[in-house]
């Protein structure tokens, strides 16, 4: 099973389309990951024909997730292209949420910054996920494997336009 580049170029903009309506100041990657993803949502966000183009300041964070193979409950914040985020709407971009912990660290993190309001968005999202996402493109089996489209495989298939499932 694959979801097809064209199929994603759909789901984000329809993305697109439902978060421009809240009221939003600052975009946070979270990298690598979801650099294609957020990159092609913001895109979209400023460039739909329907008069109501969003044009965000983006930032990027870089979140440890790892132990060597083993998933970490509580993920680290390596780095992050932002202190203060006082009194600013912060839309999250993440690529896939299985676990949510991710998500919730960076969540906390933009809290104790002074975050107004945090959206969450991200590609993928497990069934089973623990943390609430906002918005998602496609629901998938806690089970499977995602590669390609900023997803990758210990380095690999980062670069492939299809998400593919192993």
């Amino acid at each position: 099973m694959s979801i097809e580049k064209a199929d994603i170029r759909d789901r984000v903009s329809a993305l697109a389309r439902d978060i421009k309506r809240y009221p939003l100041d600052r975009a946070v990657i979270v990298l690598k990951g979801a650099l294609h993803f957020g990159s092609d949502l913001l895109r979209h966000m400023a460039n739909q024909s329907d008069g109501k183009n969003v044009d965000l300041s983006v930032e990027f964070v870089i979140v440890s997730t790892y132990e060597g193979k083993k998933r970490v409950r509580e993920p680290k914040i390596l780095f992050r292209t932002f202190e203060d985020v006082s009194g600013q709407r912060i839309l999250l971009i993440e690529d896939i949420a299985d676990s949510g912990f991710t998500l919730a660290a960076v969540k906390r993190d933009l809290e104790l910054r002074g975050a107004m309001s945090i959206r969450t968005v991200a590609l993928l999202v497990k069934s089973g996920c623990e943390q609430p996402v906002e918005h998602w493109g496609f629901e998938i089996p806690a089970d499977w494997f995602a590669v390609g489209y900023g997803l990758d495989d210990n380095g690999d298939r980062r670069h492939e336009l299809d998400i593919s499932f192993i």
